[in-house]
């Protein structure tokens, strides 16, 4: 068991937020906070376990902006066929999904964020029984 803990760790991904403007001129970058960097790598799943994170974003630029969700540094192992995540905000659900359609369908939207307004998102990893 402790080698598939080692390989589920080694397989989990970086996330970055990319920011596209809705005025791309007087756009400005927003303030990203992971809750851990990278967002799971030490993250000890085990059949049947769940893993979540957030990421707070805040918004200090002087316009809305749109958000995108990507990924870095991706590879698999065979294990993002059947590790699921699910990435929601209050109330919204932007991906639910196997590991492996979230890295082929990023970047994925997260909607606009207003000048000056925070929120948080949270990304779930779930390996089942």
């Amino acid at each position: 068991m402790r080698t598939v803990i080692k390989h589920i760790n080694f397989f989990i991904f970086a996330l970055t937020l990319l920011l596209v403007g809705t005025d791309v001129a007087f756009a400005q970058a927003p303030v990203v906070i992971f809750e851990e960097t990278p967002l799971f790598l030490d993250a000890n799943i085990q059949p049947g376990d769940s893993v979540s994170r957030t990421v707070t974003v805040t918004n200090s630029g002087t316009t809305e902006q749109e958000l995108y969700v990507s990924t870095a540094n991706v590879f698999s192992t065979g294990l993002g066929e059947v590790m699921e995540i699910v990435v929601d905000s209050i109330g919204s659900t932007y991906f639910t999904g196997v590991f492996d359609d979230f890295f082929a369908d990023t970047p994925i939207s997260l909607g606009l964020i207003g000048m000056g307004e925070t929120k948080m998102f949270t990304f779930k990893a779930t390996l089942p029984s």
